[in-house]
């Protein structure tokens, strides 16, 4: 098959919005797709195979573990698709909306929310008396130190444990001091995939770690990023050195933003942003090592 009709990993790596550490994952461990091979040996995915993957990775995206429908037909994937994903204890994740505005805002945004029903919304937390949710997902547009006093009111008035809030303003390290167990955090925009495995996360399964307040998880730990650093000289290409460098440094500007968030309170803001700008940048050169480690045959499990 030319490569006219067919895609390489890193396009459909793009497309879907997936690594291709997971892709060969699903490929290998899981069975998912069998992609043809060029003659050099990459691999070559198929207008079917695309079609597959995304499917899938609709399905993963809505709870259900790859490892119990990668090797499911196509007309047992398109009748999952079909209905509501079942979560953990049999229903999806039922939710109340404290807030005019997200309540409106997560109604035009319900084709994204495949594992969660909005059973209603109120404007103030002792309006919900009697209501019958898993979770509140409340609108709080500001963080402040009484913050933990009005969760607390929210959870009397409502008798349901397990919030998420999503907040406009407010520092991270005050985001995350909120942050356990039963209450989870999301600065605005709201990532819809996140915020689904939140609710997943404090109501199904509270043993599954959450995201990372507003920030995204590291894909590496530090040996594996300084063993590749060190590996240069046996490799014809010293990018995967570079790379793994700058990730290294990027994750120490985060931390060193972190602590000059808790430590300079006058120039929180600032600190905050510089954090989220080096974990994004950090985020993304995690993606080229992967695609980079691919290309260059180097194991990134250890």
């Amino acid at each position: 098959m030319s490569s006219d009709n067919t895609y390489a990993i890193g396009a459909v790596s793009r497309l879907l919005g997936l690594s291709t550490h997971a892709l060969r994952k699903w490929e290998i461990r899981h069975g998912a797709v069998a992609p043809a091979r060029s003659e050099g040996g990459d691999r070559r995915y198929s207008r079917d195979d695309l079609e597959r993957l995304t499917k899938l990775k609709e399905l993963v995206d809505a709870g259900h573990p790859i490892g119990t429908i990668a090797r499911l037909s196509g007309a047992e994937l398109d009748e999952l698709l079909g209905r509501r994903p079942v979560e953990p204890g049999g229903d999806a994740v039922r939710i109340a909306v404290l807030g005019g505005r997200l309540w409106q805002a997560l109604q035009e945004a319900q084709e994204k929310l495949r594992s969660i029903t909005i059973v209603g919304h109120f404007e103030n937390a002792d309006e919900a008396l009697g209501i019958e949710a898993d979770a509140i997902v409340a609108d709080i547009p500001s963080l402040t130190e009484n913050t933990r006093l009005e969760l607390q009111a929210i959870r009397k008035h409502t008798a349901i444990d397990r919030l998420v809030i999503v907040y406009r303003y407010g520092s991270i390290s005050l985001a995350e001091s909120l942050s356990d167990d039963r209450t989870a955090l999301f600065a605005r925009p709201v990532n819809y995939r996140e915020l689904q495995r939140a609710l997943r996360s404090i109501v199904a399964d509270p043993y599954v770690q959450r995201p990372a307040i507003g920030l995204p998880q590291h894909k590496f730990t530090r040996k594996v990023l300084t063993d590749v650093a060190m590996m240069a000289p046996a490799l014809a290409c010293e990018c995967p050195r570079h790379v793994a460098q700058i990730i290294i440094d990027l994750s120490d500007f985060e931390a060193y933003s972190a602590e000059c968030e808790q430590t300079k309170p006058e120039d929180a803001v600032v600190h905050a942003m510089l954090r989220r700008t080096a974990a994004t940048s950090r985020s993304l050169f995690e993606d080229a090592l992967i695609e980079l480690a691919d290309y260059e045959g180097i194991d990134l499990e250890s």
